[in-house]
């Protein structure tokens, strides 16, 4: 059988980055900021659970 030679695989050059990588990396970035804008704002109504609300809130919210 014949010794076969492999060769190195040439060295390619980076990708450009294109829309798809774009429209990724703003998906991502959005849903960071969206992620960080909602637990400022559930920690703007008291602790966790969320879904309990105290009684100061009820009667401030209801002013």
């Amino acid at each position: 059988m014949a010794s076969a030679q492999t060769q190195a695989p040439a060295a390619s050059q980076k990708q450009k980055l294109n829309v798809y990588t774009v429209m990724l990396i703003t998906a991502g970035i959005s849903l960071i900021f969206g992620t960080v804008c909602m637990y400022m704002a559930l920690n703007k109504f008291g602790d966790y659970p969320y879904w309990k609300i105290s009684e100061e809130a009820k009667v401030s919210r209801s002013l």
